[in-house]
């Protein structure tokens, strides 16, 4: 297989080109980086296949085709863009363990979504999605789930299912009720959600030591609840 060189780094012909048509997209190269933030712009690679692509407020409306098939991706940060709408098929992306889409124009999410069965870390925060795709559950090795900010009223059923969750934000959303399988989550560390749903909260939580519990007024503040 080809190969091309990309900011100094060879990469396998097809991933060469995703940079390529995203650089033209956004009008600059993609620069080389370590970390992966929210905020971070550039792009990783190992053995010439790209792992890690961040493209935060680039004003992107659609990204390349070819980037739904790069399946050594492990994690992609689209923050602050103006996405619309996803490809109807994520099978491609078989490594993906990362997936930030925070403050795009997002209103639904594809059911193909939950076929990322390494996904470990999910956040759509300020999006426009009123639901979750109804196999969503499937994702059965998050750890950790960011929907605030989104008109979600209810979960799936299979949400239940999600019982490695670490940290969960619910926050400003139009849920009336918690995830019903929050104590089966043994190393939830961190959760987050409307004070309107504190009485809802399991008392076996309330005694979890090592757990920080934040809920949002109506003002949009945030408080750290303490339980004796």
């Amino acid at each position: 297989m080809s190969k091309k060189l990309y900011q100094g780094i060879e990469l396998e012909v097809e991933d060469y080109q995703v940079l390529q048509e995203l650089e033209e997209m956004i009008g600059e190269p993609i620069p080389v980086t370590t970390e992966f933030n929210w905020n971070t712009f550039g792009f990783a690679a190992e053995s010439k296949r790209i792992i890690g692509i961040g493209l935060f407020a680039k004003s992107l409306k659609e990204l390349p085709n070819g980037l739904w098939k790069l399946s050594k991706l492990q994690k992609l940060m689209l923050v602050g863009n103006g996405l619309g709408k996803l490809p109807d098929s994520f099978s491609g992306l078989k490594e993906l363990k990362k997936l930030w889409l925070n403050v795009n124009n997002l209103t639904t999410l594809p059911n193909s979504i939950c076929e990322l069965e390494n996904l470990t870390a999910f956040c759509i925060y300020q999006n426009s999605i009123s639901f979750l795709p109804e196999d969503f559950g499937n994702l059965v090795n998050l750890t950790e789930v960011h929907i605030a900010g989104n008109p979600i009223e209810i979960l799936p059923k299979s949400f239940e299912k999600l019982t490695k969750l670490q940290t969960i934000d619910i926050n400003q959303t139009e849920l009336t009720e918690l995830p019903k399988m929050l104590d089966q989550c043994k190393d939830l560390k961190l959760i987050a959600f409307p004070i309107r749903l504190l009485t809802q909260l399991p008392e076996a939580l309330k005694k979890k030591e090592d757990l920080k519990i934040f809920t949002m007024d109506e003002q949009g503040k945030n408080i750290e609840q303490k339980f004796e």
